[in-house]
């Protein structure tokens, strides 16, 4: 018994096609069956109990297939158990690996819907649909952001390989000092505040990130500081140490105007975004408690 992979090219099934396994059996019998076993990465994925139809009068031959979804190595083997009719036999594994096309955006298909569900898996909301629209930009834009890559919505093969292969998945991390650079091409300095997190979309995890600064674009330099004004009542005389305690409220970074986190990754280019993070800036505000007033309580 002979087994053969077919639709490789350098011994590789291209990421959301079929792989057919065509097989011989000799002699052929009338009325056998063999089991075509598929795996990924060493592990059974499935078997399937295929029939043996006559090629000729001395050989028979079935086929079975797998539809390739994900990245790493696959293997097929065939066996057939012994008959009164048909003695036994198996063959070896035959492996093959997976190759991945760069997308672009505007481009639609399988491969893009897959794409984009496995960003999902991961964190990065992509949306629904079979296109790359400008929301998949903006997940690729995250998904090389958290990753270390140039801040580009560009999506290479090496890039689609590791999302479907489900590498680069977001952490949450402090951004730490030598990550809290602007990038050059949208006018350099520093982040004013880089705030990640995830939420919950429909029951799934996902992540969203919301870093905000002045950004240079095409219609000019936008500056996206702002003014706080914070009321606190206290007594105080010379020589004494009082601490007045800031609090921020998270959630009021996307209340007034409401900004919808499905729609808010990777902003940091997108001005329309960092303008309405910048309305609600001066709303997030409070004076928690004071210390050391000088009635001698702690005030809350």
């Amino acid at each position: 018994m002979k087994i053969k992979v077919g639709h490789l090219h350098g011994g590789r099934a291209k990421i959301y096609s079929k792989a057919p396994v065509n097989g011989t059996v000799e002699p052929f019998v009338a009325g056998q069956h063999v089991a075509v076993s598929f795996f990924l990465n060493g592990r059974k994925l499935l078997t399937r109990n295929v029939a043996v139809q006559r090629r000729n009068e001395n050989v028979g031959s079935f086929k079975a297939s797998i539809a390739v979804r994900e990245d790493g190595k696959y293997a097929a083997s065939a066996k057939h158990v012994a008959t009164a009719a048909l003695g036994g036999d198996s063959t070896v594994r035959k492996s093959w690996r997976v190759s991945f096309p760069a997308l672009h955006p505007g481009e639609c298909g399988r491969v893009v819907k897959g794409f984009k569900k496995a960003l999902a898996k991961m964190g990065y909301a992509s949306g629904s649909g079979r296109c790359f629209n400008e929301r998949t930009g903006r997940e690729v834009l995250a998904y090389r952001k958290v990753n270390g890559m140039s801040r580009t919505e560009r999506a290479g093969k090496g890039l689609v390989k590791d999302v479907f292969g489900g590498r680069g998945g977001y952490k949450v991390r402090y951004p730490g000092a030598d990550n809290m650079g602007w990038p050059p091409v949208w006018g350099g300095g520093y982040h004013y505040m880089q705030l990640e997190g995830w939420f919950l979309d429909g029951g799934i995890p996902t992540a969203f990130f919301t870093h905000t600064g002045r950004l240079t674009d095409g219609t000019g330099e936008h500056h996206h500081d702002f003014p706080v004004e914070i009321v606190a009542h206290f007594s105080s005389h010379p020589g004494h140490v009082q601490s007045v305690e800031v609090v921020m409220d998270v959630s009021r970074w996307y209340d007034d105007p409401v900004i919808d986190l499905r729609d808010h990754m990777a902003i940091m280019d997108n001005t329309a975004e960092q303008d309405r993070v910048q309305a609600n800036g001066a709303n997030v505000f409070r004076v928690g408690a004071i210390i050391g007033d000088d009635d001698g309580h702690d005030h809350p």
